[in-house]
């Protein structure tokens, strides 16, 4: 979805995904810049996304289990994708998240 770049493809996703019917949303996110191999990519983070009751505003929430700023990028480049079908929201929190205690459990606290 990160790579998604006309708003008509972005729209239709976001449609059949019931985004604009949600409350929250829990988007997995993965530092792999090429979208079309397998495998790619270092590490997961959590993008949780808020949605007002009323659908008037919404804000965006990262959760990193290794460092605040190893897969902020990745995440605010969905969010600001993601801002094209859902209301206007302030620059992506970085949460305070329990830190894993290893290099491999991400995923793992992604699923936590």
């Amino acid at each position: 979805m990160r790579n998604l770049s006309e708003k008509a493809n972005l729209e239709s996703h976001a449609k059949s995904l019931y985004l604009k019917s949600r409350r929250m949303v829990l988007m997995p996110v993965n530092d792999n810049t090429n979208y079309m191999g397998v495998g790619g990519g270092k590490h997961w983070s959590l993008l949780v996304i808020h949605i007002a009751e009323d659908h008037s505003s919404c804000h965006f929430v990262h959760h990193d289990s290794v460092s605040s700023d190893l897969n902020y990028t990745a995440a605010v480049k969905y969010a600001n994708v993601l801002q094209q079908v859902l209301p206007k929201a302030p620059p992506v929190i970085e949460a305070h998240t329990p830190k894993q205690l290893n290099g491999s459990d991400c995923g793992l606290c992604v699923l936590l």
